[in-house]
């Protein structure tokens, strides 16, 4: 049986790309600091790592033909302190580097590593429509200058020491992920609930999005395809506003009836300082790219989704 080593498999993704792979045929390693859990055990087996340290149990690596490597510190978990944005970028450099260590100094038959990555890449659309931004939001557009920016560069760079070994390597620059599990549509349920429908600024901001059902779905395109290669956008073909976003969630949560409520932007940034220009940012990243290479998505508009 061909394995897959997946890095972050205890997290929301990962917990739904493992049953995935599993479903397709495949074994699934997972690397974790907690290697003693025995869910799934028959298809699948924890492996201890600490990425801090730089250490690693080499026995991960038998068998396996894929890695996809989705680990990080979460980017919304906590306000971002100067010492959260050095937590949030140390934990992907570290296991993007961890990763590339192991492959280099142990013995293996990966074919292909996806490293995750976000659409944090990317500015913000100009506010100014006469302004423009080279290629924008295209993979061919350099890392933006703000902190995720820097922090989806230095998380890509975190594996550059492969770049010249056999291994293919597919940079998964990943959008807003629906999913009623977590992330955003978990937090959006809170005041859902109670019939609001909350607006931030002015609610015409650009949110591009995709499902978790076709995140998972693209990366195991990209596993199973060899002609993927670079960075892919991983959002839906058509991006939406993020009022027309949340209509949509509490519609699929049953609470269809509401009231909008504008969230001041101003009020945005006392609550959540500098991370409310990323909940403020209009962002149109294009699909383009994993389209051409053949992938299709499931909901590739918010209209098409029927459950979260």
């Amino acid at each position: 049986m061909q394995n897959i080593l997946i890095t972050g498999g205890t997290g929301l993704i990962g917990k739904k790309l493992l049953d995935l792979l599993t479903e397709s045929g495949y074994g699934v390693h997972v690397f974790t600091r907690n290697a003693n859990s025995n869910e799934n055990a028959a298809l699948v087996r924890y492996f201890s790592w600490d990425p801090a340290k730089g250490t690693y149990d080499k026995n991960a690596l038998t068998d396996v033909v894929g890695i996809v490597n989705l680990a990080g510190a979460g980017i919304a978990d906590k306000r971002w302190t100067t010492e959260r944005k050095k937590a949030i970028q140390k934990s992907r450099i570290q296991s993007g580097n961890t990763i590339a260590k192991a492959l280099l100094e142990t013995p293996n038959k990966v074919e292909v590593l996806l490293q995750a990555s976000a659409i944090g890449w990317y500015p913000p659309e100009a506010s100014d429509l006469n302004a423009t931004f080279p290629n924008s939001f295209q993979e061919e557009l350099s890392a933006h200058t703000d902190f995720l920016g820097q922090t989806c560069l230095l998380w890509e760079q975190s594996v550059a020491a492969l770049q010249n070994t056999k291994i293919r390597i597919v940079y998964c620059r990943i959008g807003i992920v629906l999913d009623q599990n977590g992330g955003m549509v978990k937090e959006l349920k809170k005041p859902i609930q109670f019939g609001i429908q909350p607006v931030f600024g002015n609610g015409r901001q650009i949110i591009s999005w995709i499902h978790s059902t076709d995140l998972c779905a693209a990366f195991l395109y990209a596993i199973q395809n060899n002609s993927l290669h670079g960075a892919y956008n991983l959002v839906a073909p058509q991006p939406v506003t993020q009022k027309k976003l949340v209509k949509k969630i509490a519609a699929i949560l049953h609470r269809g009836w509401g009231f909008a409520i504008p969230v001041p932007a101003w009020f945005l940034k006392i609550i959540l300082g500098e991370m409310s220009i990323e909940i403020l940012k209009s962002s149109t990243i294009r699909a383009d790219k994993i389209i051409k290479a053949g992938f299709r998505f499931r909901y590739p508009d918010v209209e098409n989704i029927d459950q979260l």
